[in-house]
Formats: structure tokens, C-alpha cells, sequence
């Protein structure tokens, strides 16, 4: 089974990846390239991705 991102999400992913990489070149590649490995089998969930987790967690404020 392959998680597809709903379309609003999937535009945000990649407009996240293009600021980041703004800021850090080569950042948003590994940016995004994180996020789709983190998502496709067998490493689906954050449970099986505790380092991704941890990191877009500093990126949410409050959480």
C-alpha cells in the first residue's frame, strides 16, 4: 500500500522543500526526500521514524 498525500498537502510538502532549500541549498531536497521516505512502506508512521519525528515536531510551534 503507497500513502498518497491529500493535493493541498502535497503543495505545501513542496513549497515547504522550496523554502528550505532557499535558506540552506541542498536542504529542501533532503527536506522532502525525508518526508517521502518517511511515508512509504515499510517505514510508514512516525513510530517507525522517531528522528523525523522529532524534527518536525521543533517545527510546529507549541508542540
Amino acid at each position: 500500500m503507497r500513502l498518497e498525500f491529500h493535493p493541498e498537502a502535497e503543495i505545501e510538502l513542496v513549497e515547504e522543500a522550496a523554502y528550505c532549500e532557499l535558506q540552506v541549498p541542498g536542504l529542501g531536497e533532503r527536506f522532502e526526500a525525508e518526508v517521502r521516505r518517511a511515508t512509504d512502506p515499510p517505514g510508514i508512521g512516525f513510530e517507525a521514524q522517531p528522528e523525523l519525528f522529532a524534527v518536525m515536531r521543533s517545527l510546529v510551534p507549541g508542540a
